[in-house]
């Protein structure tokens, strides 16, 4: 049976979802720069990969927390915060899609830090 590592499939889907956020982000700080008022197509499109990298990573995650693929305590150490991680993503996509307000994504981010600690 080959052998293949979840571990860097988890690692670079956080990295492809930070640069993702980055992209969205900072190219809507520069229409906003610009003095242009709907600049939330910027954010609407990046919100079903985001959304779909939030899943595969929120699968990955329950699927580590579950079977325990890494040696010790090194499960703990990369699929519990994969999995708030995922969760984060995933109502910031939501808030995103559905127009709400995106404090409350934020939120849900200072809920997940203050836990984590």
């Amino acid at each position: 049976m080959a052998f293949i590592d979840n571990l860097a499939f988890s690692l670079f889907a956080i990295s492809m979802a930070g640069f993702m956020l980055l992209y969205a982000i900072s190219s809507m700080y520069f229409v906003y720069k610009r003095k242009r008022k709907d600049f939330s197509e910027y954010l609407d499109s990046a919100s079903i990969p985001l959304a779909i990298l939030g899943a595969f990573m929120f699968i990955t995650g329950l699927w580590g927390q579950f079977t325990w693929p890494l040696p010790g305590s090194y499960n703990i150490l990369f699929y519990d915060p994969l999995v708030a991680f995922s969760i984060l993503l995933i109502s910031f996509s939501l808030a995103i899609r559905l127009k709400t307000k995106l404090e409350y994504a934020g939120f849900l981010s200072l809920m997940i830090r203050i836990d984590s600690h």
